[in-house]
C-alpha cells in the first residue's frame, strides 16, 4: 500500500527556496530601514522643546 507523504520538503527547488530567502532579506532590510528612518525623524533631543527644536529645522 502506498502510503502519503505529507512532507513538504518532497517537491523542493533548492533555488526557488533561495530565492524565496534572499527575498525575504531584502524586505527585512527595509523594513528596517525604514523604521529607522522613522525613528530619526520624530527624534527630539530630551533637552529641547518639541517646537524650539521645529523652529531650528526650519531655519
Amino acid at each position: 500500500m502506498d502510503e502519503l507523504e505529507f512532507d513538504s520538503d518532497r517537491n523542493e527547488d533548492p533555488g526557488r527556496e533561495a530565492q524565496l530567502d534572499q527575498s525575504y532579506d531584502e524586505w527585512y532590510r527595509a523594513m528596517k530601514k525604514q523604521i529607522r528612518e522613522a525613528e530619526e525623524m520624530t527624534k527630539v533631543p530630551w533637552s529641547e522643546n518639541v517646537y524650539a527644536a521645529d523652529e531650528e529645522l526650519e531655519d
